[in-house]
């Protein structure tokens, strides 16, 4: 085994634990609960090709994400946080191991060591989407694999495999996300045809063959009622264009754009900046070797493509992210730490951050918890110094060096700020709880789209609990509107909803009040 696996092998060992760290502590949040409900509604009704939210049709993501969240609650035996959380630490660690394979045949194996590196420790990856249930940790993968699939097999000969491939994996990034995954694989190809100035790359036979790889992608939309799903992707790219925004709009998102793409390249973007006050020249060197040509054009070919759609969020340039990152790799290559200790500054580190917590986090949560969580974070913590002490040359590398401070602090979050964030969060599983208990052996829809909640009520219920309709027959509601009947008030933050039944004597009920208003 080479010297560099055997350091991204560690290094992919410390990663794992820093992000398993209280994986489960935290509620649902944001988008994650709608992925939850689809995940378990799918299980409930065994209906796998048909995504739904509350029982009606959901059509903004397509399914892949889903089965893959039906496939990680079963092996672990529910659907909740960890099952549902788990999937993106699998996809961040495979995007690693891919970069390192692939970069490797392109580059060699220090370049392809450091662009690994830089994957995984980019701020938005390793701080949010690691461990979100969101589909863009597994969208990045499938994007990267589609580009860096193609790009070695057209390279070695194998135009053939090279074409299936890379529309099979564009297949399952469409199936993961939707139509944004065809403009990445197709950029990249037209980068290439520039660099190589052949533009009959397009036209041949390999690459009609090549089209079957889409197979997966396709086969879905005919299996679904075909117009209103591809209407709805269509609707969700379209959504974003400047058609839909303001002038004032558009010029702030457009004036905003590159220093947002600075921020959530960080801190990758920070260290190129600085090294690159002081090399100006190595820049104009790179981009005279095709490899770096064709990456950088496919860079800024995606970047320009969410740089024109103002509502884009800076999210979906992730799949560029590990693009950059090679980039990046081969830019610091060369560029070692002189006058440093490594190991010194760990420890000063690791103290430092310890000291945080006995001052103030102590106050906030339980000792027991204090005591876990400093196992857990010093674990991480004792696997690094073994990592310095094996590896004493490669430490001083800027990357290796910055990444193993990046994973501390990731493990400091994860321990630490994590839990204290939970504390004063709204009770959504308590609350889910008394609602299933009240409504227990009686049928319950929503009038509520409140899913933090929803979720949890689905999955201590063991059943979809279904939007309502005004002829519903269902005894009780959840509503976040005040009704005649209510069973009972909770208040979720700043926020209230209520469990309410529909009466059959005389009064009129919160769903009869609506369609009087509606009159």
């Amino acid at each position: 085994m080479r010297r560099e696996s055997k350091i991204l092998f560690l290094f992919l060992v410390i990663l794992s634990i820093s992000l398993l760290i209280n994986l489960d502590v935290k509620n649902l949040f944001h988008e994650e609960p709608r992925r939850g409900i689809v995940a378990f509604e799918m299980i409930e009704k065994k209906d796998f090709l048909q995504p739904t939210v509350l029982g009606e049709p959901y059509f903004k993501k397509p399914p892949l994400h889903n089965w893959i969240l039906v496939l990680s609650s079963f092996l672990v035996g529910e659907i909740g946080e960890f099952s549902l959380r788990f999937p993106s630490i699998v996809a961040t660690i495979l995007l690693v191991v891919a970069s390192y394979f692939f970069v490797r045949k392109i580059f060699d194996s220090k370049v392809a060591l450091l662009s690994s590196l830089i994957t995984a420790t980019t701020g938005t990856l390793l701080f949010v989407y690691s461990t979100k249930c969101e589909p863009d940790a597994f969208f990045t993968l499938f994007v990267f694999l589609s580009i860096f699939s193609w790009y070695t097999l057209f390279e070695s000969g194998k135009r053939k495999s090279a074409w299936f491939f890379g529309y099979f994996f564009t297949s399952l990034a469409a199936l993961t996300k939707g139509l944004p995954a065809f403009h990445f694989f197709y950029i990249a190809v037209i980068s290439y045809v520039i660099v190589k100035r052949n533009p009959k790359i397009l036209f041949s036979k390999e690459h009609l063959f090549g089209a079957l790889g889409l197979f997966p992608f396709f086969s879905w939309i005919v299996l679904i009622p075909t117009e209103k799903a591809a209407l709805t992707l269509f609707h969700e790219v379209s959504s974003r264009s400047p058609l839909n925004f303001s002038f004032h709009r558009i010029l702030e998102r457009y004036i905003t754009f590159p220093f947002r793409f600075f921020i959530s390249t960080l801190p990758w973007s920070l260290v190129v900046l600085v090294v690159l006050l002081k090399k100006k020249e190595k820049v104009k060197n790179l981009l005279k070797d095709e490899r770096i040509f064709f990456l950088v054009l496919t860079l800024l070919g995606n970047l320009a493509v969410y740089w024109f759609f103002p509502g884009s969020r800076m999210r979906y340039t992730m799949p560029i992210h590990p693009i950059f990152a090679v980039i990046v790799a081969v830019f610091l290559k060369d560029f070692y730490l002189k006058r440093i200790n490594s190991g010194r500054f760990l420890i000063f580190l690791s103290a430092i951050l310890t000291s945080l917590v006995i001052l103030f986090l102590i106050k906030l949560l339980p000792s027991t918890v204090i005591l876990k969580n400093m196992l857990l974070f010093y674990l991480t913590v004792a696997i690094i110094f073994l990592y310095f002490r094996f590896f004493k040359t490669e430490t001083k590398h800027v990357v290796v060096f910055l990444s193993a401070i990046l994973l501390i602090f990731r493990s400091f979050y994860n321990s630490f700020i994590i839990p204290v964030s939970s504390v004063n969060k709204p009770p959504y599983r308590e609350i889910a709880k008394e609602i299933v208990a009240l409504s227990k052996g009686k049928a319950l829809c929503s009038m509520s789209y409140n899913l933090k909640i929803l979720f949890y009520v689905e999955k201590f219920r063991g059943e979809v609990v279904p939007l309502c309709k005004y002829s519903s027959q269902r005894e009780l509601f959840v509503s976040d509107e005040r009704a005649s009947n209510i069973l009972k008030e909770f208040l979720v933050g700043k926020k209230k909803i209520y469990l309410n039944s529909f009466t059959k004597n005389g009064n009129i009920s919160f769903a009869d009040s609506l369609k009087t208003k509606s009159q």
